[in-house]
């Protein structure tokens, strides 16, 4: 079965130098994009005012020194920065969930479970993908696995990272009774579950 070594989000650092990142960042540096956001679109008006004022000073007072001048530039170039920094949080929040949403498509369509069919007292597994699961299917969860699709524990007790999903980072105890979510990692122990939903239902597709 595939592991969560497949399944790593892009950190925050290969995000930011993201060139497309970047360039989403200068496209909502325009006023209109900037209009859902009130304090920003102030800020980048009274840039523009200042940068006037800096650029043209005749027309906003008689007698302009340089010093004067380079004084609106550096409140200029601040003010420009605070809009930018705030347009670039933006664009790379957006970037990160569309890495997580394709990272969730990915293990939609690649993961592979074990499917345990049952004949009398007799159990065999089958190597199944997760888009071929139904609601109802029982399937062997071991050590290291990712979960491929929401299942209620039947059998066993685990620690199972949801940190992908979920964003806790403290793996979570599991006992029979309780659901896993497609997506997180079994850390301890092995498993067996009944699939809950069919793979359209699952927790991942509400996601995306």
């Amino acid at each position: 079965m595939q592991t969560m070594k497949h399944l790593r989000r892009p950190g925050l650092l290969t995000s930011l130098l993201s060139r497309r990142t970047l360039r989403d960042s200068l496209i909502r540096l325009n006023p209109a994009s900037l209009l859902s956001n009130p304090v920003m679109f102030i800020v980048e008006l009274t840039f523009f005012v200042v940068a006037a004022m800096a650029v043209y000073p005749p027309a906003f007072y008689p007698v302009a020194s340089l010093n004067l001048r380079i004084y609106y530039v550096e409140i200029a170039l601040i003010l420009l920065l605070t809009v930018w920094f705030a347009t670039l949080s933006n664009a790379l929040a957006e970037s990160q969930a569309k890495n997580t949403a394709n990272s969730l498509r990915s293990l939609e369509s690649e993961v592979q479970s074990k499917k345990i069919l049952v004949e009398g007292d007799v159990r065999r597994f089958v190597a199944t993908p997760s888009t071929a699961l139904r609601k109802g299917d029982l399937i062997l969860l071991e050590k290291n696995d990712v979960v491929p699709i929401d299942a209620e524990i039947l059998e066993g007790i685990s620690m199972v990272d949801e940190s992908l999903l979920t964003g806790e980072s403290t793996p979570v105890r599991k006992a029979p009774g309780d659901e896993v979510i497609g997506g997180s990692k079994i850390i301890s122990d092995n498993l067996t579950a009944r699939v809950t939903v069919n793979p359209e239902e699952t927790y991942i597709s509400q996601m995306i």
